[in-house]
């Protein structure tokens, strides 16, 4: 099938033929994409599971529609339904993987551009999520929509009625995550994750299924662009490429000191990268292919950012925001493809061309950070496009006795931003000055008290993004995990705050308090453990505590409902499966040790390593409360 694509909107609409790009007259098409929510319900009352050469399709509720009754007059109306549409989605890829494998089984034709995409992979991906359940119901609680309707025991049991409003239910949730449901003028949902892989997929002018996969977005880009010059359409292999193995130079990195900082701004290089593939004229082929369409995306997003804050209209304001984004990923992942060397890894790999803007973006760093030095600030940490320092002691200490210390802070962090981009002139490069923390914790690297770990801190904002924050707002980085417990992101929380404090006795006695409240047994049911299983059980090469717990959960319930498995330690080798709705397993003391020794205690002992505290068995040396020699 013929797939049309456009670019934003704006120009260069292609036409896609057996995989080959041909330019065709601007203007010409226009394409809206038009998104088709779905849900499917199967036959659950068998053992082992759903599986598709046996269990029949009951219902499929996609859009407004729904279709129940004799299983092929279902496949071949909804089938009939999904030419309204461009692209299906459903929560997880298990609708679109049962519903091709049981047309498969019943020798039904699925047409090859029936395409379902996985909304829950682009709401974790996209949105940067750590989510403690997939499953809808909780995704509609987190985000404020109806929830998801319970029924208790198999679908197979529910009555017609009953069928068809649960499986309807899941479909208008599915579309209120990605197109959003107003309520008394409020919008709730609304993430457009779809409609965002489709903007990204039209700038390279391809199917939106690749829209996630940077190396062929920026190889479509090529070949429209090879097909417009009149070069060859075949882009080189990666066996062609002899400098494979040629070293790649990383980001310019600066390893923070464990420890709370005081007065610390974080400065960050506009578009750092983006920027300099325009500036150094970067291309794996030699064509100034990739600078120049950095250099039009960039435009492009410029100008509707422009068009934005003159935008009153929320829906429209949304649909730019979008686009902008859009731009914004793709012009950010084209580095990433030119030294992407893994699996996956394509045709555009050039380690001279990496190399060339990495080492430029060094050099960037290193004339910012000798500037500072010079003016006497002291620079805690930089990770490729950003660095953190604070001001000269001597003006901090000025201010602090003047009571002006917020208001300086952020003025010097702006005035020095300024200072540096006229330092950057030459280079093409702008930075701004876009936090500043009032105290900010650097957490030690695993197993070290005396390195700090990259891309690890939490801090109290006063200033953010060209706002004084009326009151200071916490914000961490590298500390968001699944695999958290509810008690340990409680201790975690609590044992950070205290530490930003400089509460030396707070921070001992509150990790004291936590080891007798978890042995104590009255926190049994927040020391839940979280995993995700994405593969059969039997392809495990180790017999995990996981993999254990699900062969029990499948053992009592017949399936794995979701794509997570929880479970706790009632003992301190053997797990046991929580079930949603039976008694929760009776944990024994040694269970809540193992809990305590495996889970809560290793993540606070960071949060200890970085401030240079020590931990006895099952209490603190309270002779050692002074806060000289804890914190640095």
């Amino acid at each position: 099938m013929e797939r049309l694509a456009i670019d934003n909107g704006y120009m260069n609409i292609v036409r896609i033929e057996n995989g080959i790009p041909e330019p065709v007259e601007d203007g010409k098409y226009h394409i809206p994409i038009k998104k088709m929510p779905w849900d499917i319900e199967v036959y659950d009352k068998n053992s082992g599971g759903t599986l598709p050469e046996r269990d029949k399709i009951l219902s499929i509720a996609a859009g407004g529609k729904y279709f129940a009754g004799d299983e092929h007059e279902i496949i071949n109306n909804f089938l009939k339904y999904y030419e309204e549409f461009d692209v299906a989605y459903s929560w997880g890829n298990y609708d679109g993987n049962y519903f091709k494998d049981r047309c498969k089984t019943l020798r039904k034709f699925v047409p090859v551009e029936f395409l379902s995409l996985d909304l829950l992979e682009r709401y974790r991906f996209r949105g940067g999520r750590e989510l403690e359940s997939n499953t809808l119901k909780n995704i509609a609680l987190l985000e404020g929509l109806p929830i998801k309707i319970q029924r208790p025991g198999k679908v197979a049991d529910l009555t017609s009625d009953e069928l068809k409003e649960y499986n309807m239910r899941d479909t208008e949730i599915v579309k209120w995550i990605e197109d959003g449901l107003e309520e008394d003028g409020v919008i709730k949902g609304r993430r457009r994750y779809i409609s965002l892989e489709q903007e990204m997929a039209d700038l390279a002018g391809f199917n939106i299924q690749f829209a996630s996969q940077e190396t062929h977005l920026w190889e479509m880009i090529y070949l429209r662009e090879l097909a417009k010059l009149g070069k060859p359409k075949a882009l080189p292999t990666m066996g062609m490429k002899v400098e494979l193995q040629n070293e790649l130079v990383g980001g310019w990195v600066r390893t923070p000191p464990p420890g709370v900082k005081r007065w610390v701004i974080s400065a960050d290089y506009v578009g750092l990268y983006a920027t300099l593939i325009m500036n150094l004229k970067t291309c794996p082929l030699g064509l100034g292919i990739m600078s120049d369409k950095v250099k039009e995306y960039m435009a492009l997003r410029n100008a509707i950012r422009h068009e934005m804050k003159s935008e009153s209209d929320e829906n429209k304001k949304q649909e730019l925001n979008q686009r902008q984004t859009a731009m914004k990923l793709v012009c950010n992942s084209g580095l990433g493809v030119v030294g992407y060397t893994r699996y996956g890894a394509g045709s555009l790999f050039s380690s001279k061309e990496f190399n060339k803007v990495t080492k430029k973006g060094r050099l960037v760093n290193e004339k910012s950070g000798d500037y500072l030095k010079k003016k006497g600030c002291r620079i805690y940490y930089g990770d490729t496009d950003s660095i953190f320092f604070s001001p000269p002691m001597k003006k901090v200490r000025k201010w602090r006795k003047n009571k002006q210390a917020k208001k300086s802070v952020v003025e010097y962090g702006l005035e020095e931003a300024k200072n540096l981009n006229k330092l950057l002139e030459e280079d093409g490069v702008e930075i701004e000055s876009k936090e500043v923390y009032k105290d900010i914790l650097f957490f030690a690297k695993k197993g070290s008290v005396n390195e700090g770990a990259k891309k690890n801190y939490a801090g109290r904002q006063i200033y953010a993004d060209g706002d004084y924050l009326k009151k200071p707002k916490y914000y961490s980085r590298g500390l968001r995990k699944t695999s958290y417990t509810t008690a340990t992101k409680k201790f975690m929380e609590d044992a950070i705050v205290l530490a930003l404090k400089k509460d030396t006795v707070g921070l001992t006695e509150m990790i004291s308090d936590a080891y007798s409240d978890v042995m104590s047994g009255k926190l049994d049911r927040d020391l839940v453990i979280t995993r995700n299983v994405k593969s059969n059980l039997d392809d495990y090469k180790v017999e995990t505590d996981a993999v254990r717990a699900t062969r029990k959960l499948i053992d009592k319930v017949g399936a794995l409902t979701d794509f997570k498995i929880k479970f706790v330690y009632i003992d301190k080798k053997n797990v046991e499966p929580v079930i949603e709705g039976e008694s929760f397993p009776k944990m024994t003391e040694d269970g809540r040790k193992r809990m305590w020794d495996r889970d809560v205690f290793s993540q606070l002992q960071r949060v200890l390593d970085s401030v240079g505290l020590e931990y006895g068995e099952g209490s603190f040396d309270k002779s050692q409360t002074t806060l000289e020699g804890f914190f640095k």
